[in-house]
């Protein structure tokens, strides 16, 4: 797939981040619509890890697989 689509909770506030397995930031973005729409389609295969950051905090961790095309 080219994209991932991320739900957000309406009252979520804070920072979206994607983050590689070595640690580099893919994706950042402040937190404002219900929906994301984060375009993969010339990164790396491999694990991703999606956080929701507020305040300073990680409050939440999601991992997704981007495959070879």
């Amino acid at each position: 797939t080219e994209s991932v689509q991320i739900t957000i909770p309406p009252d979520a506030s804070g920072t979206l981040r994607v983050v590689s397995v070595t640690g580099q930031i893919m994706a950042e973005m402040p937190l404002g619509a219900e929906v994301l729409q984060i375009n993969v389609a010339y990164w790396p295969s491999g694990m991703y890890f999606i956080e929701h950051l507020e305040s300073g905090r990680n409050w939440a961790a999601r991992r997704f697989l981007v495959l070879p095309k």
